[in-house]
């Protein structure tokens, strides 16, 4: 039996508009599908970049201490420390500037001496500057009963000092310049009874905070 036009045409009006209906919410889902995908790129994108520019505190290490003439007895008379650190930048797109930087050198905290070390210098990124001093003559302050103490320590075998960095740093990001801060380091170290360092300290990294 043939179905009268006024039968089908309904029919087919609500079919064509469910069709279409369904057709308009795949395109929205796909939109929005191709949009968060987009949002999740550029949000890993703007993440890793994020942290390839995020400034790390620049690292101190000892390298190398040394104490000469520790094994005699009237060694203050001409007492002097040598001493290696290493300055290490760990960022991969920032150079961090030094304006300038002071050690001093303590015993049982006791100030013994202090030292600047090179003029400001610059480390460039996922790079090392190796940096040399000596604690000598008037910047020493090492008496008799002093050495009498590090010789104690020494035939308990060990002698140990502390040094205290202090640095005033900016970090370059792409061609510009961060505001100055204050950074302080402080590395810990111990000679045998020949003056010189133990292998334990060796190469190790120093405390370091900003304030």
């Amino acid at each position: 039996m043939l179905r009268s036009d006024s039968e089908s045409g309904p029919h087919r009006s609500g079919r064509f508009h469910y069709v279409r209906e369904h057709l308009n919410t795949r395109f929205l889902k796909f939109v929005c599908t191709i949009f968060l995908g987009f949002l999740l790129l550029v949000s890993i994108l703007a993440f890793i970049l994020w942290l390839s520019i995020r400034p790390h505190r620049p690292w101190i290490y000892i390298r190398d201490f040394w104490v000469p003439g520790l094994t005699h007895p009237d060694g203050f008379d001409n007492a002097n420390v040598n001493f290696h650190l290493s300055a290490r930048n760990p960022n991969h797109m920032i150079g961090v500037y030094y304006d300038a930087m002071r050690v001093t050198l303590t015993y049982r905290y006791r100030t013994l001496g202090g030292a600047k070390l090179l003029a400001p210098f610059y480390v460039p990124p996922d790079n090392t500057t190796v940096l040399h001093g000596v604690f000598s003559g008037s910047m020493m302050g090492v008496n008799k009963r002093r050495w009498m103490e590090f010789q104690a320590d020494r035939r308990r075998g060990e002698v140990t000092f502390r040094l205290k960095i202090t640095s005033t740093i900016r970090f370059r990001v792409f061609q510009r310049q961060t505001s100055r801060r204050k950074m302080h380091s402080i590395c810990l170290v111990g000679v045998d009874r020949n003056g010189l360092i133990l292998d334990r300290y060796k190469d190790r990294r120093c405390l370091s905070y900003f304030i």
